[in-house]
């Protein structure tokens, strides 16, 4: 059952895009709004600079007491409502593909992840 409209910026998209869990998005949230500079983002073959300050931007949200999660909170979210079997593999697969995360992450999600 879809939770709420959520906005998601382009590392989520890319990130899941790479592991072929894009649907995770609809599937949990229902109502997807990709600002039109994303869409652009993540469709368009340009050579652009975007520059986002992922920390900032959190903070911004957390100031204004909205919702929150990342790419991976998306990840946990499909495990625990039986949509994905498993998070790590996906996590090794991003990486593979040059989405990094710390090892302190990687531990605190395989924790969260029950793997």
């Amino acid at each position: 059952m879809p939770l709420c409209k959520i906005i998601v910026n382009s590392t989520p998209l890319i990130a899941l895009a790479k592991v072929n869990k894009l649907e995770l998005l609809k599937e949990l949230y229902g109502h997807i709004i990709i600002p039109e500079a994303v869409y652009r983002e993540v469709t368009e073959k340009e050579d652009v600079a975007v520059i986002i300050d992922d920390g900032a931007a959190r903070k911004t949200a957390e100031y204004l007491d909205l919702p929150l999660t990342g790419t991976l909170g998306v990840m946990i979210r499909a495990k625990q409502r039986g949509l994905l079997d498993a998070v790590m593999p996906l996590i090794q697969q991003m990486e593979q593909n040059g989405i990094f995360f710390s090892d302190d992450l990687k531990r605190i999600i395989c924790k969260l992840a029950n793997e």
